[in-house]
C-alpha cells in the first residue's frame, strides 16, 4: 500500500492534505480506474476556477437464504443506482468550495417515476476548505472522512449513499512526513428541541509514513446523549496502527484499540473492551500478474452476560464490507475472524480475488452480526462457531472512466447460527456493479 503521507512540494501540499483525510487506501481494496478529464472546466476572472464532474453507478444484487432457510427464505433481487454531480470552485489560491449532489435509489421503489415519490435526492458533500498557512488546512461542512485503513472511520463507499459527516476537520503538518488531524462532527442533533440531546464523534488522529513504515496514533470520542435504551453513551477509543512494507514484497500490518467510558449506566472497562487486527502477506511485483497473498486475524471483545460491565467493543463507523466478508454478516465486535486471500491482476486494468473467512463469537451469549443481518442475538450455552464465507471478486477498468465489477459469495453457517436460528442452510450472494466517472 502506498504511504499515506510523504514529503511533497508546497504546490501540491493542499491537494495532498485533502486526500489524506478523504481518500485513504483500504488495504487490498484499491482498484486503479482511469480518471477522465472533468466534465466541464471554467477559467474565471481573478484566477478563479470552476470544475464540474460527475459519477453514475449501478449495482444489481441477489441475496438468497439470508435467513438460512431453503424452504421459507426470502430471496430478494434489486438494482441500486447512484448519480452524483460535483461543483469544485477554487475561490482563490487558499480557499476552495465544494458541493456534491447525489441521487440514490432502488429501481422500482417509487410508485411512479413521474410523481413526487421520487425523493432520493440529497446533498452528499458541501464544505469550505481554507488553507490557513503552509501547515494548517481547515474544512467545515458536510464531508467524507476516511482515517487509516478505515476499520473505525470510513466513508463506506460500497453503499450507494455512502457516509458523510457534518463538522470541522483540521489537518496540521507536524513534519514533512507526518500530520495531525483533528475532527469534530455531529451525528445527530435536536437543536430545535429543548432537552439539548444529540450525538457527536470527535477525535485526534496522528499519522506518519517514512521509508515504507506507517504509524498512526488516535483517540476518538463517541458522545451520545440519547441511546436506543434512553440512556447515554460516553465512549473513548484509544488505538494505534502500524504497517511495514519491505522491498522484497513482504508486508505486515497491526492495529489495536481499547475503549473506556460508560453506556446506559454500565461501565466500559479499559483493556477489557478491545479490538486487535494483524495481517501478513507477500506481493510478487515483478511477476506479470502481480500475485498477492495475505492472511489476517481479527478479534474484538463481546459482552459477558454475567458481568455488570459493558465489554463489547464498538466498531464506530467502519468499512466492514472491505474486511469481514462481502456478505456483510460481521463487524469488528464480539468477533474472532481468520481469513486468507489470493489476488492476481491478469492485466493492468483488471484484478481477480478469492477470499476465505472463518467467524466465531468471543462471547456466544452476546449478539453476533453485521450491517446486513444478525446471525445470533446471543444464546446461553450456545456454540461460538458462526460459520465460513467464501468470496470471489473480479473487477475491470474498461477505459474512458468506465469500470465493471462482479462478485459471488457463499456463507456456510456454523453450529452457533443453528443454535440461534434453528436452521443452517447455505446463504448465497451475487452482484454485478458498473460505473462511469464523468
Amino acid at each position: 500500500m502506498q504511504s499515506l503521507v510523504r514529503p511533497i512540494s508546497s504546490a501540491a501540499r493542499r491537494a495532498a492534505a485533502f486526500l489524506l483525510v478523504t481518500t485513504s487506501t483500504v488495504l487490498g481494496q484499491d482498484v486503479r480506474v482511469e480518471t477522465p478529464p472533468p466534465l466541464l472546466e471554467f477559467e474565471l476572472p481573478n484566477s478563479k476556477k470552476l470544475t464540474v464532474s460527475g459519477e453514475l453507478r449501478w449495482r444489481a444484487e441477489s441475496r438468497q437464504n439470508y435467513d438460512f432457510r431453503d424452504n421459507a427464505g426470502a430471496n430478494p433481487f434489486f438494482v441500486g443506482q447512484r448519480a452524483r454531480v460535483a461543483f469544485d470552485f477554487r475561490v482563490k489560491d487558499d480557499v476552495r468550495a465544494f458541493l456534491q449532489v447525489a441521487d440514490t435509489r432502488v429501481f422500482g421503489e417509487e410508485t411512479s417515476t413521474v410523481d413526487r415519490s421520487a425523493d432520493g435526492l440529497d446533498v452528499h458533500q458541501a464544505f469550505l476548505e481554507w488553507d490557513v498557512n503552509e501547515d494548517l488546512l481547515l474544512k467545515i461542512g458536510r464531508q467524507e472522512i476516511e482515517l487509516g485503513e478505515q476499520r473505525l472511520i470510513s466513508s463506506l463507499n460500497w453503499l450507494d449513499q455512502a457516509r458523510t459527516l457534518n463538522g470541522v476537520v483540521a489537518t496540521y503538518d507536524t513534519s514533512d512526513s507526518s500530520k495531525l488531524i483533528g475532527f469534530a462532527t455531529i451525528l445527530a442533533s435536536d437543536a430545535l428541541q429543548t432537552d439539548n440531546t444529540g450525538a457527536w464523534v470527535n477525535g485526534l488522529y496522528w499519522t506518519s509514513a517514512c521509508d515504507g513504515f506507517e504509524t498512526d496514533l488516535y483517540t476518538i470520542a463517541l458522545l451520545d446523549e440519547e441511546t436506543a435504551a434512553n440512556g447515554t453513551e460516553h465512549r473513548w477509543t484509544f488505538g494505534t496502527r502500524l504497517r511495514q512494507r519491505f522491498e522484497t514484497g513482504l508486508f505486515v500490518g497491526f492495529e489495536a484499540a481499547t475503549q473506556v467510558g460508560e453506556l446506559d449506566n454500565r461501565d466500559i472497562p479499559i483493556l477489557d473492551t478491545y479490538a486487535i487486527h494483524a495481517d501478513i502477506g507477500f506481493e510478487f511485483a515483478d511477476h506479470e500478474w502481480k500475485p498477492r497473498f495475505m492472511v489476517e486475524a481479527d478479534i474484538a471483545s463481546g459482552n459477558d452476560p454475567s458481568s455488570n460491565d459493558n465489554e463489547r467493543f464498538n466498531n464506530l463507523l467502519p468499512f466492514a464490507h472491505a474486511y469481514w466478508g462481502q456478505m456483510d454478516f460481521a463487524i469488528w465486535e464480539n468477533m474472532l475472524h481468520v481469513s486468507a486471500q489470493v489476488e492476481v491482476k491478469p492485466s493492468k486494468t483488471s484484478k481477480l480475488r478469492l477470499s476465505w473467512h472463518m467467524f466465531e463469537s468471543m462471547e456466544p451469549g452476546d449478539r453476533f452480526g453485521g450491517p446486513v443481518a444478525t446471525l445470533s442475538n446471543g444464546v446461553a450455552n450456545g456454540s461460538d462457531k458462526m460459520g465460513n464465507e467464501v468470496d470471489l471478486l473480479y473487477r475491470h477498468d474498461l477505459g474512458s472512466g468506465i469500470w465493471g465489477e462482479a462478485g459471488a459469495s457463499a456463507f456456510l453457517p456454523g453450529s452457533g447460527v443453528r443454535d440461534a436460528r434453528g436452521s443452517d442452510d447455505t446463504a448465497l450472494f451475487f452482484y454485478y456493479m458498473m460505473g462511469i466517472k464523468l
